[in-house]
């Protein structure tokens, strides 16, 4: 199994969130974020996604990984995830 590294731009409130499960105050962006996430790792195939860094530097940006969820323009950040997939034997 190798661990590969993805980064995704994703709002800045959800740091918190996503690293200790505290919610945003906002629980639409919660529930996005976690319909986000649960789609990643099938649409990608990962067999585990954990979030290991983000950025302090935050950027206004109009679409982002959530645009798709209805989460409009807002501040964002660079969430890196360790990645694994499942090996072909």
């Amino acid at each position: 199994m190798q661990i590969e590294t993805e980064t995704y731009i994703l709002p800045e409130c959800l740091a918190c969130y996503a690293m200790y499960g505290e919610s945003c105050g906002d629980d639409e962006l919660d529930i996005a974020y976690d319909e986000w996430l649960e789609r990643e790792v099938k649409f990608n195939g990962f067999t585990s996604m954990h979030l290991v860094d983000v950025s302090d530097s935050p950027n206004f940006m109009r679409y982002h990984e959530l645009h798709s969820f209805g989460i409009g323009s807002c501040d964002t950040l660079e969430f890196k995830f360790h990645t694994t997939k499942q090996e072909d034997n």
